[in-house]
C-alpha cells in the first residue's frame, strides 16, 4: 500500500514518439504538476521533490521563485491552482509571486510506474 502524497510525487515511465515528442513531453509535464503540485493555502506552495532534486535548472536571481513561475507556467489553464490564484498571481506577469512565501516538497517513491 502506498501513502498518497508520497506515490503521486514519482512520474510514470512513458513511451515517446518522435514525430509528436515535444508535444508529448509537454502534455506529460502539465500532467504531472496537475496530479502533484498543490496549494495548501497561507502562501504555501507543495512541489515534487523530483523538482527540488532539479531546482538548480531552473532557479535564477529569484531562487525558489523562479522554480515557482516555471511550475505556474508549465500548468495548464483551467488548473485549480492558477484558478484559486489567478487574482493575485497574474500569468502575464509570472514574476509576480507575492501569494507564494513558502515551498515544502512531497517525499519522492522510487515505485516503478508505466501509463502506456
Amino acid at each position: 500500500m502506498h501513502d498518497d502524497s508520497t506515490h503521486r510525487s514519482s512520474p510514470p515511465l512513458r513511451v515517446y514518439h518522435a514525430e509528436d515528442v515535444t508535444e508529448e513531453l509537454k502534455s506529460n509535464a502539465e500532467k504531472y504538476l496537475t496530479r502533484t503540485v498543490r496549494y495548501k493555502g497561507k502562501g504555501l506552495l507543495q512541489l515534487p521533490e523530483l523538482l527540488e532534486w532539479f531546482s538548480a535548472d531552473f532557479e535564477g536571481p529569484f531562487g525558489k521563485q523562479d522554480l515557482v513561475s516555471f511550475v505556474f507556467l508549465h500548468l495548464p489553464k483551467g488548473s485549480d491552482i492558477i484558478d484559486t490564484l489567478r487574482p493575485e498571481y497574474c500569468a502575464v506577469d509570472y514574476t509576480d509571486r507575492r501569494n507564494i512565501n513558502s515551498v515544502q516538497y512531497q517525499k519522492y517513491s522510487w515505485d516503478f510506474r508505466y501509463e502506456g
